[in-house]
């Protein structure tokens, strides 16, 4: 959630993932990882994939 709202995401602001991927592959976090964790956020509904690779909060 941190990367996403450092990148600018906001329910108003959906962000490409390709801008926080990298980051988070650099921190060391595998890109299962990283799916499982946006999908676990998905489910919550804190996020939502709204396509084109793209995702917004929902607050």
């Amino acid at each position: 959630m941190a990367e996403l709202i450092a990148a600018g995401c906001t329910p108003d602001n959906p962000i490409d993932l390709y801008l926080v991927g990298p980051t988070l592959v650099a921190a060391g976090f595998t890109e299962h990882q990283i799916v499982n964790a946006l999908d676990s956020l998905a489910y919550e509904k804190r996020l939502e994939y709204v396509g084109g690779n793209r995702v917004r909060l929902r607050l």
